[in-house]
């Protein structure tokens, strides 16, 4: 498998850290898991917007393709990421959908304190057998992990190399047979689960766990709420308890590589999927 490496395309073999890596030794990293379908990258915007977001957050300095400073330079930044990520799908022989890892690390050197805020980065590919993007007609099985909280931080909107949390909670619900597990803050209000972004449905109304109680600020959420309001849906974002999960009438997650997945149950709470379902086809046509 072949991977781009600060702009080079070598042979996975051939890429290497040292034991003095930031991302290795302390997480010092921000990532992005981008979808390409048929050699065309999916949000590439959205997902510039969130690195960059991310990387000021760890004040970690962006590659040099990246900018935010003006529309002339992001959109440049656009077509970049954009062709590199196509030439890497192409280069190993990627035709349908495939998912890129697209991770930037700050440079090695010191300890707690860096002695650099200059980054590398690595596109790294995976194909993906099925169009993830279909509709689930058997809906995924939740329940809510209690061993440990996601509370909101200061890069808790951003998806980092600090991932222990998410391993812990996606193993937990390996191991109960569940298709995914929910995460709660220090408060019990509802974040999301241990891939994805998570909505709930009633009354006519679409609501959302607020970033500010730690949610990560997904390209899959955003691009959903976007799609909600452009449609004429009602949509919050909202502080939720367990409790005011009781009262919705469907639930459904949503990530970049799946999309939007309809939720059956969450513990015994079992949810309908009428709604999800006309928004998922919403979803599909939009990206037409």
């Amino acid at each position: 498998m072949y991977i781009n490496a600060n702009g080079k395309v070598i042979p996975e073999k051939k890429f290497a850290i040292t034991t003095s890596n930031r991302a290795f030794c302390y997480g010092d990293s921000v990532f992005e898991s981008m979808c390409v379908h048929k050699g065309e990258l999916l949000f590439p915007d959205l997902h510039i917007s969130r690195m960059l977001n991310g990387l000021q957050s760890l004040q970690i300095i962006p590659p040099d393709f990246l900018s935010d400073d003006n529309y002339l330079q992001k959109h440049d930044a656009v077509l970049k990421l954009q062709k590199m990520a196509a030439q890497l799908c192409a280069k190993n022989n990627m035709v349908s959908f495939a998912r890129i890892r697209f991770q930037c690390f700050r440079k090695e050197g010191g300890y707690y304190v860096p002695k650099t805020n200059e980054c590398e980065w690595i596109l790294v590919p995976a194909e993906l057998n099925a169009n993830h993007y279909d509709w689930n007609a058997n809906g995924l099985h939740l329940d809510y992990y209690l061993k440990m909280q996601k509370n909101a931080t200061l890069i808790s909107n951003f998806k980092t190399g600090n991932s222990a949390l998410y391993v812990l909670a996606a193993k937990h619900a390996a191991e109960r047979n569940y298709d995914d597990i929910i995460l709660c803050n220090n408060k019990n209000k509802i974040v999301e689960t241990s891939r994805a972004n998570i909505f709930f449905y009633a009354d006519g109304v679409f609501v959302t766990p607020k970033l500010n109680d730690g949610a990560t600020s997904g390209v899959m959420r955003k691009y959903v709420m976007d799609l909600l309001r452009r449609n004429n849906f009602v949509l919050k974002e909202i502080s939720m308890s367990k409790e005011d999960v009781t009262a919705m009438d469907e639930a459904f997650s949503t990530n970049v590589v799946s999309g939007i997945k309809w939720v059956d149950t969450i513990g015994k709470k079992k949810f309908k999927n009428k709604t999800v379902k006309k928004v998922h086809e919403l979803f599909i046509k939009s990206l037409v």
